[in-house]
C-alpha cells in the first residue's frame, strides 16, 4: 500500500495517542502504588505506605530505602556532625542561586517586616562593633549605589534628618501616620526640586519654630513651609509675630 500525506498524518497520530495512554497509564499506575503499596524502612524498620517516602526514580517503587522522618534525622545528624561542611554546602549553594534567596528574603520580609526590624535593632544593640564593621563594609563595596540612592531619595535623607533633630528636641509625636511621614518627605523633596530648577537654594522651615522661648511647635506637615535659604536664615527661630517687631 502506498503511503500518502494523510496516511502518514493518521499514523502519527495514531502514535500519539498510544503515547498519551501509555504516559496516563503509567500516572495512574503509580499513584496506584503510591497509595496501596507499603514498604519496610530499613533504618526503623516499620512497614510503612510509600508516601511515608521520598521519591527516588532508581528505588523500589521509585521511592528511597529510609522513610522520611529517618532520613530528616539522618541528615539532621550529619549536619550537626559536619558543620563546616553544611556551611560550605549551604554557601555555594546561595552563590549559585543569588536571584532565588534574594526573592525568597524580599517575600519573607514583606510578610514579617516588624519582627524582622525588632529582632535585627536587638542584634545591632548587642553587637555595636560588629555593626559598625558591616556598615563600614558595605560603604566601601557599594559606594556608587549608595551615592546612586541619595542623588534619588534626596528629599527622604533630609525628611529624616528632620525627624532625627526633631526626636531630640521630643518635637516628633509619637501618633504621625505613615502618610504625613509621606506628605512630609514630599515637601522635602519638592525643595530639592526648586533648589535645582531656580539655582536658588530652597530650605524646609518650620512655621513654628521646634525651639522657642515662647512657643515650640511640632514636625508636621502642616507645620513646614518652603522658603529660599536667605529668608530661612534671616527668619532664625524667631515667630512670625516676632519678625514683624
Amino acid at each position: 500500500m502506498k503511503t500518502t500525506p494523510s496516511n502518514r498524518s493518521v499514523s502519527v497520530g495514531r502514535r500519539a495517542q498510544v503515547r498519551h495512554h501509555t504516559v496516563s497509564a503509567e500516572a495512574l499506575r503509580f499513584e496506584e502504588v503510591e497509595t496501596t503499596q507499603a514498604k519496610t524502612c530499613k533504618a526503623c524498620g516499620v512497614k510503612k505506605p510509600v508516601s511515608e517516602f521520598h521519591h527516588q526514580a532508581l528505588g523500589k517503587f521509585g521511592v528511597t530505602s529510609k522513610c522520611k522522618p529517618c532520613k530528616n534525622a539522618m541528615t539532621k545528624a550529619w549536619e550537626m556532625k559536619n558543620p563546616e561542611q553544611c556551611r560550605e554546602k549551604v554557601r555555594n549553594w546561595r552563590a549559585n542561586n543569588r536571584e532565588h534567596v534574594r526573592e525568597n528574603g524580599r517575600i519573607a520580609y514583606a510578610a514579617n517586616r516588624k519582627p524582622h526590624i525588632e529582632k535585627q535593632v536587638a542584634w545591632q544593640k548587642r553587637n555595636p562593633e560588629s555593626k559598625r564593621l558591616s556598615g563600614a563594609r558595605y560603604r566601601a563595596t557599594h559606594s556608587e549605589k549608595i551615592k546612586s540612592w541619595r542623588r534619588a531619595n534626596y528629599g527622604m535623607i533630609y525628611a529624616h534628618s528632620a525627624a532625627r533633630r526633631a526626636l531630640k528636641l521630643k518635637a516628633c509625636p509619637p501618633w504621625i501616620t505613615e502618610d504625613q511621614k509621606a506628605e512630609m518627605n514630599a515637601v522635602y523633596e519638592k525643595a530639592r526640586e526648586l533648589t535645582i530648577k531656580t539655582g536658588v537654594v530652597h530650605h524646609v522651615d518650620h512655621k513654628h519654630p521646634l525651639k522657642n522661648s515662647r512657643l515650640c511647635g511640632l514636625h508636621v506637615p502642616w507645620n513646614l513651609q518652603i522658603l529660599t535659604a536667605q529668608e530661612n536664615l534671616t527668619k532664625g527661630n524667631r515667630l512670625t509675630s516676632e519678625r514683624s517687631q
